[in-house]
């Protein structure tokens, strides 16, 4: 689900390329905001946000059955199993002295459990 393109033809809108992060979870809260006209926020539905917001903070969660993995545009962080955890940049480097981003790791833990329980 990562480096996904998508080529989408929006009446209204000039061509354009984006070069920021997207992911699938941006989908649905971009279909019922330009679409639909829904205006609650789309964190009540999803954890994604339009793809229209041109300056938006994004994070995104991703993983596998085993490991999962927060993802932003300068840093991956990955959590395994054992409680270890690896920092790198988005080309698989070290990242030298790597800190973990404490407020992003707790709204990655909400939103991984947001949903779980329903």
């Amino acid at each position: 689900q990562l480096h996904v393109p998508m080529l989408i033809y929006w009446p209204g809108i000039s061509p354009s390329v984006i070069h920021y992060f997207s992911t699938h979870y941006d989908v649905v809260p971009t279909l019922m905001r330009e679409v639909f006209g829904v205006s609650n926020p789309a964190a009540d539905y999803s954890i994604g946000q339009s793809m229209f917001i041109p300056d938006r903070s994004i994070s995104t969660i991703t993983g596998n059955y085993t490991n999962y993995a927060v993802l932003t545009h300068k840093r991956h962080t990955t959590f395994y199993p054992n409680g270890a955890y690896a920092i790198k940049t988005p080309m698989s480097q070290q990242f030298p002295q790597a800190q973990i981003d404490v407020p992003l790791i707790k709204k990655a833990n909400k939103d991984l459990v947001r949903y779980y329980n329903h």
